[in-house]
């Protein structure tokens, strides 16, 4: 999560513009998304 408030701003702005465009009939979004996890010594 960043820390300065213009930042913090356009990720807002940003998340509200999709939820304005995908939210269904319940104001829900589904987000797909994949992980990756990497393990090292």
């Amino acid at each position: 999560m960043p820390k300065d408030n213009d930042t913090i701003q356009w990720l807002v702005s940003g998340l509200k513009a999709l939820c304005d465009r995908w939210a269904d009939q319940q104001g829900r979004v589904c987000l797909a998304y994949t992980t990756q996890v990497f393990f090292s010594r």
